[in-house]
């Protein structure tokens, strides 16, 4: 009877094993159980137990005797669900099997080749990896274009060297392996389809195929491995018998994931045999590797000379009623993929538990097919199953949107501790499930910081997504020989790229660090009579370190890391049995890195996480070199940097890995098959990212291909090459397969599914959120995440409650802080908290006897807001704005006494040339904004009545304590003799004009003439601030009145007083109409942003 657990020793399913309770079948696993007829087809939805149903037929008829362990054959699409397999049945046997009793597809068809090497005394033949295959499509791309590319329309050629188009012909080049085409066959349905990359591709087909032929064994790409097993077996009738005679009895687990080939192949070895396939066509979602769901729809006709039929399993044992209905509204909207007599309600009318209905018997075509029963709820490897063992309540289903990411990853964090904290869930009964491996490291750290462990499994994401593994491929890159520093081919890049080695892991910079050095080498470059940007300068100095001998060891320390790294892999590189391995060990030797990342990783704490993760990466990657050299041992360095710097999808590997520890799982979705959770996140469900619509194999027309493969579309010419028109039954092709994943993803959960999405104004949730959780309202609304249920939140909440709350809360918020001080919880003790510790120093900036550094452009600063001077000295400027970037380039273009507006044009385009301000509309409004400043500023220049003597002239003078450092734009020479010094300005006005007659700069710029910096003469005509940027043909002009050349004026006094107040120990925050600008704001006690910090 249903819900009752008995012990069962004679009836099918019974178990073997003294003491454990046994399972009492329903009908359709009896009849499963009780099956010995031809070929059988397990159907039902996501939790009814069809995993364990096969588990469960293999062992019954094990165990009595029917067949022996070796010849039973358990075939699935994935390693791991392979493994899965062999431990669950190991587990329920209580033994093992000499040779792996469970396999997927193609370690199956590898084996039958290598038996068949072995005994014609041939060497095994090798799987070719992604990597290998990449390699060789490049290498004989290269090929093509030294000879021309002639072979390749002329639209294609541009892009045969990119690593693009190398992954994605191998991808077309799979595809039509799978479909047994040849690469006549290829060339053919181009002509016919008027597509000549079609007829190019079948020609290289050919070349490719002969390539791998003639290597040392042969080499097998994944898709050409099941083609050439089957092959073999028909080519030889004893072997293919021989398979026939070993596999009395082959289980098929996730047949809906597999491809034609793979169907073949079964075919052919199944004959005579007894066959049990488990299958959920909805839960198809590997489309994107070949599979075809369709093959469950041809289940009857595929093996209909065997008298097929079908089992339909209908009821669930995972989560409850709520939890059912969320994720069946998903499954409704799905396109029906099943056998002919069998209908959608039967399949996905799942009921729970006991509910299921009565057998139902179907017959068509010679075929039966058994009604919706129950099936036993997949375990974790035992057989204690029972009639709704699986169903908790009603499970319950949380789908939310919020306002932020942040807020997006607070709540998730919130629900997880919660259900830990709570409610006692171990974190391993929890999983958090993207759409796309790009969304794991976000997440990854926000959980962590929140106090959630987190494992993420090592194939979720590509190793180069870690910056210390880029970083060193990068200096792979530059040792073996490409030019991404060279400065002259491409000098945006190469500045960009510097900055990035010296501030990442390698050079290890920080912010004031790197400012420094930038410093350091503007000076050396102007000293040469350069005009180089400092990134510019350094990009060559990480090439050639020697300019790095003559500046500041402290400042130079971060380029001379990255430049010895780059050095010693050079050195690597030059000898006669160089590989990437080896070239790789002598950079990461040179880094130091691992003495380093040794004494972090036993310090503990975030700090010590991180490091093991760094130090794990760094592990993969040389394993990930050894594998490579192992496999091409004559491919370079730079191929190896290239091939992994390329990864989209995560390498795999079968090496052993160590055992996580406990903690949430965090994966995709597509890794999330087979498996099942008590809580389950899908977080990130954003449109445009799940569902993610975008045309794959665009460029060579993959998705028309198979299109006229399968006879969705007549002519591939009607889209034109790269099949640049999506039509709507591919769109709905696409949203389906995205569907199936979102369902199988939600199926995932036992007790609770959450759902989450931001919405904002760049973001929109997905509509599968209305799919799970239909909406009444027009909009979800935002949700404001809990306070965390970690100690940082918690302490947060006492310390405001202790200084806001009224005296009773405020005590019992201090005695809890008391508490836990005592017990040592970092923060809680008030001695710790900002604003109240004694400061490190009462010290001044500078000793009394030393200098101080003042600049004319930094003295209005000062005199506004001392703390706003102190804060962005030491780096805590903002970013670079487009309008700084415009006006750099306007000052270098305005370096010149040329006032030919073309000349200055010219220059202005150079300028720019080394800048990044994008594309679009954007960028081309700031680039006519600068063309205007320039042409305003040769108006201006045209009727200047002075004599232009420099431009971007430097100067340095002494003025009491103060080094008055700087450059002028321009200076000039009245009629009178006298100097003058104009100042432009390429931003809209921001001095009054009431406040010019005591201009900090311009009266530092006349200190400096009276100071005798410029040897033109000492005696100043004035100064002047030139507004570039306004609405006018020509400039805005604001003068300021000469200082008196005797000296001791307004403008001294002013320099020396802000240099003794530069100097001191203590820096005054004052309030101004630039405070709300401030980039240093979050630091400044006058704001509440900021009262934390200081005070």
């Amino acid at each position: 009877m249903p819900g009752v657990v008995a012990t069962v020793a004679d009836t099918p399913g019974g178990n073997r094993h003294p003491g454990r309770a046994a399972p009492e079948w329903d009908a359709e696993q009896q009849a499963v159980l009780a099956h010995r007829g031809g070929p059988l087809l397990i159907l039902g939805g996501p939790g009814t137990g069809k995993t364990t149903l096969l588990i469960e037929t293999v062992a019954d008829r094990v165990s009595r005797g029917e067949v022996a362990l070796e010849n039973v054959l358990v075939l699935t699409g994935q390693r791991r669900s392979a493994a899965e397999l062999r431990r669950r049945i190991a587990l329920r046997l209580g033994r093992t099997s000499r040779e792996p009793l469970a396999r997927t597809f193609h370690s199956y068809a590898f084996g039958v080749l290598c038996a068949d090497a072995i005994q014609r005394g041939e060497p095994p033949p090798r799987l070719l990896t992604s990597a290998e295959q990449d390699v060789i499509i490049r290498e004989l791309l290269r090929g093509d274009l030294d000879r021309g590319a002639t072979g390749w329309p002329e639209r294609l050629r541009p892009a045969l060297p990119t690593r693009g188009f190398a992954r994605e012909l191998r991808e077309f080049l799979q595809q039509a392996v799978q479909r047994g085409l040849t690469p006549d066959d290829v060339a053919r349905l181009g002509r016919q389809a008027g597509r000549d990359d079609w007829v190019a591709i079948g020609r290289f087909a050919r070349e490719y195929s002969q390539v791998t032929a003639l290597r040392d064994a042969a080499g097998y790409d994944p898709a050409e491995l099941i083609l050439a097993a089957t092959a073999l077996l028909q080519e030889h009738p004893q072997l293919l018998e021989s398979c026939r005679v070993r596999h009395a009895l082959v289980v098929v687990d996730e047949y809906e994931e597999t491809d034609p080939a793979q169907r073949r192949l079964l075919r052919a070895i199944t004959s005579g045999a007894a066959l049990v396939i488990a299958a959920d066509p909805d839960q198809s979602v590997y489309g994107f590797r070949g599979a075809d769901p369709l093959g469950v729809r041809e289940f009857l006709s595929d093996f209909a000379d065997q008298r097929p039929r079908v089992v339909v399993l209908g009821r669930a044992y995972r989560g409850g009623p709520a939890l059912l209905a969320a994720v069946r509204r998903l499954a409704e909207r799905l396109p029906v993929v099943v056998p002919p007599g069998v209908s959608a309600a039967a399949y996905r009318g799942l009921a729970v538990g006991a509910e299921a209905g009565a057998v139902r018997a179907l017959a068509g075509a010679g075929a039966g097919v058994a009604g919706a029963g129950a099936a036993a709820a997949d375990g974790d490897g035992s057989v204690d199953v029972r009639a709704g063992a699986g169903a908790d309540g009603d499970g319950s289903v949380d789908v939310r949107a919020f306002a932020t990411p942040g807020a997006q990853a607070a709540y998730i964090a919130y629900h997880l501790r919660h259900a830990h904290l709570v409610e006692g869930l171990g974190w391993t009964a929890m999983a958090v499930l993207v759409r796309s491996a790009a969304q794991i490291p976000p997440l990854r750290r926000a959980l962590t910081a929140a106090g959630v462990p987190v494992r993420v499994p090592e194939q979720s994401s590509p190793i180069v997504d870690v910056p210390i593994v880029r970083h060193l491929l990068l200096a792979l890159r530059i040792a073996a020989g490409q030019p991404l520093l060279d400065v002259e081919r491409a000098p945006t890049a190469a500045a960009s790229l510097a900055e990035e080695l010296v501030a990442g892991p390698i050079g290890r910079a920080d912010p004031l660090q790197l400012r420094r050095l930038r410093i350091a080498l503007r000076r050396l470059d102007r000293a040469a009579g350069g005009e180089r940007s400092s990134a510019v300068v350094l990009a060559q100095v990480l090439n050639d370190p020697r300019d790095l001998e003559v500046i500041d060891e402290q400042a130079a320390a971060p380029a001379l890391r990255v430049a010895r790294a780059i050095e010693a892999g050079r050195r690597a590189v030059t000898e006669p049995a160089a590989t990437a391995e080896t070239v790789l060990w002598e950079i990461w030797n040179a880094t130091g890195l691992a003495t380093e990342l040794y004494a972090q990783a036993l310090s503990g704490g975030a700090v010590g996480a991180a490091a093991d993760r760094d130090l794990d990466a760094v592990m993969a990657l040389f394993a990930a070199a050894s594998r490579y050299v192992d496999r091409l041992p004559r491919a370079g360095a730079a191929l190896f940097a290239d091939y992994l710097l390329g990864q989209e999808i995560p390498t795999d590997t079968l090496a052993a890995r160590a055992p996580e520890p406990d903690g949430v799982d965090l994966l995709t979705a597509h890794a999330a098959k087979s498996r099942e959770w008590d809580v389950v996140v899908l977080a990130g469900v954003q449109e445009g990212v799940w569902p993610d619509l975008r045309r794959r194999g665009s460029l060579l027309g993959l998705r028309d291909f198979l299109d006229v493969l399968d006879g969705r579309i007549a002519d591939a010419a009607d889209r034109g090459p790269g099949g640049s028109i999506r039509t709507l039954e591919e769109r709905s092709a696409a949203l389906a397969e995205e569907r199936r994943l979102c369902y199988l993803a939600a199926s995932r959960a036992r007790r609770k599914l959450i759902v989450t999405a931001v919405s904002g104004d760049q973001e929109i949730p997905s509509r599968f959120l209305d799919d799970i959780d239909p909406l009444d309202a027009d909009e979800r609304p935002l949700t404001r995440p809990p306070r965390g249920l970690d100690l940082p939140s918690l302490l947060g909440d006492l310390r405001r409650a202790a200084e806001t709350a009224d005296d009773a809360v405020a005590r019992r918020a201090a005695g809890h802080l008391a508490q836990l001080a005592a017990a040592g919880i970092p923060g809680a003790a008030p001695d710790g908290w900002y604003g109240l510790p004694a400061p490190s120093t009462d010290q001044p900036l500078r000793r009394d006897d030393e200098p101080v550094p003042v600049s004319p452009s930094r003295l209005e600063l000062f005199t506004r807001c001392p703390l706003r001077w102190l804060l962005e000295s030491c780096g805590g400027r903002g970013r670079s704005s487009a309008s700084q970037v415009v006006g750099t380039a306007v000052h270098r273009a305005a370096a010149t006494f040329s006032v030919d507006v073309a000349q200055l044009r010219e220059r202005l385009d150079a300028a720019l040339a080394d800048t990044d301000l994008g594309t679009g509309w954007f960028a081309a409004a700031q680039r006519d904004r600068a063309a205007a400043m320039v042409e305003r500023l040769a108006a201006w220049m045209a009727r200047n009545p002075r004599r232009l003597l420099a431009v971007e002239r430097d100067f340095q003078v002494t003025v009491g304590r103060a080094l008055l450092t700087g450059r002028v734009d321009r200076l000039e020479q009245d009629d009178d003799g006298r100097l003058y010094v104009v100042d432009l300005k390429t931003g809209r006005r921001a001095v009054r004009k009431a406040d010019l007659a005591e201009h900090p700069q311009l009266g530092a710029y006349q200190v400096a003439v009276v100071e005798g910096a410029f040897d033109e003469g000492r005696t100043p005509a004035g100064a002047a601030l030139l507004f570039l940027d306004e609405d006018r043909p020509e400039p805005v002009e604001w003068g300021q009145a000469p200082l008196e050349a005797a000296g001791g004026s307004w403008a001294h006094e002013m320099i020396m007083k802000c240099a003794e107040g530069m100097a001191a120990a203590v820096f005054d925050a004052v309030a101004n109409d630039g405070c709300r600008f401030c980039p240093v704001r979050i630091c400044c006690p006058l704001w509440v942003e900021g009262a934390a910090v200081t005070g």
